[in-house]
């Protein structure tokens, strides 16, 4: 009868976990008093960003000094260690998303697992809070700086059309081109 039972409830957690999307004001549906992790294939941060498995996840400047706060490095049979601060602009590919909680505190948080330049082990990220802190660059924060970008140099090209130094085609050109990239 346990057998049964410890089978069923592995069957039902596999069930929740694998190959779903997680959203960030979702993780509390999931009990931690019996689970210590779940793996997703996508998770849809706090921020609006989406994260995939097989996708590019790029690292940000550290928020400890000499270290990360929330980005660390996991190696089989070893205690997860920060990482040094020498990773700004260099990008991963995500392994593994994971929800993770503590049982006895009751909290939990999203852990995006990569590969690591170093040849063993993983990045373990604890997402939310190494996007907060911009330890990680968020894909929203960037798709923004295009569109600001974007915004700024049509409105240059604007200013040169006003004082005669290029046609309204080539103004109409360039709106277009950009047009694309304003949000």
């Amino acid at each position: 009868m346990k057998n049964k039972i410890l089978t069923l409830t592995f069957c039902f957690i596999f069930a929740i976990g694998f190959g779903q999307t997680l959203k960030w004001d979702e993780t509390e549906k999931y009990n931690y008093k019996y689970l210590s992790y779940l793996d997703f294939s996508e998770y849809h941060a706090k921020d609006g960003s989406v994260y995939k498995v097989g996708d590019k996840i790029t690292f940000g400047k550290a928020t400890n000094g000499p270290t990360y706060n929330y980005i660390f490095v996991y190696v089989a049979l070893t205690a997860p260690s920060q990482i040094s601060s020498g990773f700004n602009g260099e990008s991963f590919k995500i392994t593994r998303i994971t929800l993770n909680g503590q049982k006895k505190q009751g909290n939990s948080w999203v852990t995006i697992w990569t590969e690591t330049n170093i040849g063993a082990g993983e990045y373990m990220i604890k997402i939310d809070q190494a996007i907060e802190s911009g330890e990680i660059v968020s894909p929203m924060a960037l798709e923004m700086q295009k569109s600001d970008n974007a915004l700024k140099e049509l409105e240059t090209w604007k200013k040169k059309l006003d004082l005669g130094l290029i046609t309204e085609e080539e103004y109409n050109a360039k709106k277009e081109e950009l047009r694309k990239f304003i949000k």
